[in-house]
């Protein structure tokens, strides 16, 4: 019987460090409404590699967020994931329809494309946050928070937007 003891509580102090272990090493991943993410696709296919395709799939819409569980939205529906299968995604392009489904879902009102504004005289202050290139939006920055131009590339635009006001000289 002492012996049961014994092991009984030796065995309780091991689970406890293991527990601790793992809890320290866990990585819980919480998302916020309208965050992109990625989510793992674990199915495989007759005849197509595993280990030749990309594990995630995506990029996802988080409609709305009960931790630890995510719903996430797509262009085919809406499905709810547990955390543990997202990835955030990081990407400097986010696709058309995902910046519209992401605009209608915080009902922007600053959003302009550019095929939209057809007189330059109605723009606000509000469009000092688009970013255009060549006549096409490239992202709404009130829109995408995490995304950070560098130094060089803000004073190219800047330069550029100054070349385009001033009026040629000469001739």
């Amino acid at each position: 019987m002492r012996c049961i003891n014994l092991l009984v509580k030796t065995f309780g102090h091991l689970q406890h460090r293991q527990k601790r272990d793992y809890d320290l090493r866990l990585a819980q991943n919480q998302y916020h409404n309208g965050d992109l993410v990625y989510k793992i696709d674990s199915s495989t296919k007759i005849g197509h590699s595993k280990k030749l395709r990309s594990p995630w799939i995506g990029p996802y819409l988080v409609v709305s967020d009960h931790f630890p569980l995510y719903t996430i939205k797509d262009r085919k529906g809406e499905s709810v994931i547990h955390h543990d299968r997202l990835k955030k995604c990081n990407d400097r392009e986010i696709p058309l329809w995902l910046r519209r489904l992401r605009h209608n879902m915080f009902n922007d009102t600053s959003f302009v494309h550019a095929d939209e504004s057809t007189d330059e005289d109605t723009q606000t202050a509000s469009d000092n946050n688009l970013l255009y290139c060549g006549g096409q939006l490239l992202q709404n920055l009130d829109l995408v928070g995490d995304v950070s131009l560098n130094d060089d590339f803000q004073q190219l635009f800047i330069d550029q937007e100054n070349s385009d006001d001033e009026e040629p000289q000469g001739l």
